[in-house]
């Protein structure tokens, strides 16, 4: 089984591919309900799923990011990756789907998109 990263900024625990986060973090998201529910199961979303879905995992990912970066202080590391669109290709998923002109090794339910 392959393993990433997890998708927490400056986190360098892996998780197996299909994962979003590692324990540790994904604990640190129960008092966030609103952001946890998307992600109860901790999975990417699956090939071919209904484009609402995976727009919604793909939501509450960037949120949770955000948030486990504001609480662990790591504000700054997410503000340079914002700004330099960089985000570990670890950090992006399997990459077996790509988004039309999403860079390889990013799915549509992996890349993030941060807004400026």
């Amino acid at each position: 089984m392959r393993r990433k990263k997890c998708r927490a900024v400056a986190c360098s625990r892996k998780v197996p591919d299909d994962q979003l986060f590692c324990n540790v973090h994904l604990s640190q998201l129960v008092s966030q309900p609103a952001i946890l529910t998307p992600l109860r199961e901790n999975k990417e979303a699956p090939k071919g799923a209904n484009p609402t879905i995976v727009a919604g995992i793909a939501r509450a990912t960037t949120a949770a990011v955000r948030f486990l970066a504001k609480k662990e202080g790591r504000s700054a590391a997410l503000a340079e990756a914002e700004r330099a669109q960089s985000f570990d290709p670890g950090q992006g998923g399997a990459g077996d789907s790509p988004a039309p002109g999403a860079r390889e090794g990013f799915s549509a339910t992996t890349r993030l998109t941060l807004e400026r």
